[in-house]
C-alpha cells in the first residue's frame, strides 16, 4: 500500500508542475485506502462477534449446568405449565434436552401426556398445581402419578420428585 502511494506521487511530480493538484489527488487516495481498511476491520470485528457470541450460547446448552440465563428459562417454564400453555413440553426439551430420552430409555411405553407430567414434576409443581393447570381433579393426577411410577419402575419408597430431579 506504501509503494503504491510512493509511485503515485512521483508520477504527479512527473507530469504534473502544480503541487497543490497532487497534494487532492494523494489526499483523496489516501481516504479512499482508509476507508476501505475500517470498512474490513469493521466487517471483521463484527463477523468475529457473531462467532463467539454463537458458540457461547451452544457451550452453555451443551454443559448441561444451567446457570442465570436458565434460572429465568426454568421460572418461565413454570409459568407456561401453570398457564397450560401448549408450547410448555417443546420449551421444557430445550432446556432439559435428554430429559424425555432418558424417561424413554426406561419404557419406550410412555405415552407424551405422561412425559409432560413428569416433566411438570422435575419442575418441582405439586399434584395441586398440577391439576389446576391441566384443569383436572387432585385425584387424576394422583392417578396418573402411580401409573407413572409403575412404568417408569421407581419404587414406592423413593421420591418420585427426588427422582425426577435426578435425569
Amino acid at each position: 500500500m506504501l509503494i503504491l502511494l510512493t509511485f503515485t506521487y512521483r508520477m504527479l511530480l512527473i507530469d504534473s508542475e502544480d503541487n497543490s493538484h497532487v497534494l487532492v489527488v494523494m489526499s483523496s487516495i489516501i481516504m479512499l485506502l482508509l476507508i476501505i481498511f475500517l470498512f474490513l476491520v469493521i466487517k471483521n470485528k463484527s463477523g468475529f462477534l457473531n462467532n463467539s457470541a454463537s458458540e457461547t450460547a451452544s457451550d452453555l446448552l451443551s454443559k448441561g449446568s444451567h446457570e442465570e440465563n436458565d434460572i429465568v428459562s426454568v421460572s418461565e417454564l413454570i409459568k407456561m405449565a401453570l398457564e397450560n400453555n401448549q408450547l410448555f413440553y417443546f420449551e421444557f426439551i430445550k432446556v432439559f434436552p435428554a430429559f424425555s430420552s432418558k424417561l424413554l430409555s426406561i419404557n419406550a411405553a410412555v405415552k407424551s401426556s405422561d412425559l409432560e407430567l413428569c416433566a411438570m414434576i422435575k419442575l418441582n409443581l405439586d399434584t395441586k398445581q398440577i391439576a389446576q393447570a391441566k384443569q383436572v381433579s387432585v385425584k387424576s393426577i394422583e392417578s396418573k402419578k402411580y401409573r407413572i411410577r409403575k412404568k417408569l419402575l421407581i419404587p414406592s419408597d423413593i421420591d418420585m420428585y427426588i427422582w425426577m430431579s435426578k435425569f
